[in-house]
């Protein structure tokens, strides 16, 4: 089909290992959606014209390679490729689940990215292999129960992402950051730091000390939204609120359900 500009394959298994043979046919793809595909061993996607591609690995292949010169938007969920190869010079709109990455490779012809979703064990490497200064969006998270690696900083997260405007963490990425803070970073008000928008779900359990360090950092000059898990006792919630309404009275609360392992 040389002129199909849209296609989604859903929980198959294919001989294709590599998908050779779906490069080949379908040439004009715009759009590709591979939700569950199995049977794939070192697969590469090698399609010219495709802008939009939601990936989902459901298998352990070695590797795995996508060349696409006007990929704009890319989806990935994989487990632990060695190799992860990215040709998509025009990629703006990056959303990456991977639980431990090995080497990614041309990370430094990616310089148009606009947002980015991080879901891994290892943002700390993630993060600095993606390290962006286009970057003006993030979404950040870590599975639970958070695995021991590098401490992974508030610091790291600006350097790396200097133009972040819009910050989202979940309640794994806030223990990561939380359980890398130090109480001598207090003086250190990071001037360079830019946010206007900080939205946080917080863990069922967490340091209020390291609350208000974030606090004190974003809410003169960003707009801060809190999620508290509804799980928690509605004693505990008026407390924390209690406490921070004195210091920080322009905070947004709401209320929500996530997963909790």
């Amino acid at each position: 089909m040389p002129q199909l500009t849209s296609l989604t394959l859903e929980f198959i298994r294919l001989d294709d290992e590599n998908l050779a043979k779906m490069n080949q046919c379908f040439p004009s793809l715009q759009v590709l959606n591979l939700v569950g595909v199995g049977g794939l061993k070192q697969p590469e996607i090698r399609l010219s014209q495709l802008k939009v591609c939601h990936w989902t690995v459901s298998n352990f292949p070695c590797s795995l390679a996508i060349h696409a010169p006007h990929l704009t938007e890319l989806k990935l969920q994989c487990v632990e490729p060695q190799i992860l190869l990215l040709e998509t010079p025009l990629l703006s709109h990056l959303d990456l689940k991977i639980r431990k990455p090995g080497l990614i490779l041309n990370p430094e012809k990616i310089q148009n990215l606009k947002f980015i979703r991080l879901e891994s064990f290892c943002v700390y490497s993630l993060a600095h292999v993606l390290q962006n200064k286009s970057v003006e969006r993030m979404e950040l998270d870590v599975p639970q129960p958070i695995e021991i690696e590098n401490s992974f900083t508030i610091i790291n997260l600006v350097c790396a992402f200097p133009n972040i405007h819009d910050l989202a963490l979940g309640p794994g990425a806030w223990v990561k950051l939380e359980n890398s803070f130090v109480n001598e970073w207090i003086d250190q008000r990071l001037e360079w730091w830019c946010l206007r928008k900080l939205m946080v779900r917080l863990p069922l359990d967490y340091d209020f000390a390291f609350l208000c360090f974030m606090l004190s950092l974003c809410v003169p000059f960003s707009e801060v939204i809190l999620l508290i898990h509804g799980d928690v006792p509605i004693a505990v919630k008026n407390h924390v609120i209690s406490r921070c309404k004195s210091n920080f009275p322009k905070i947004i609360w709401k209320w929500g359900m996530w997963r909790v392992t």
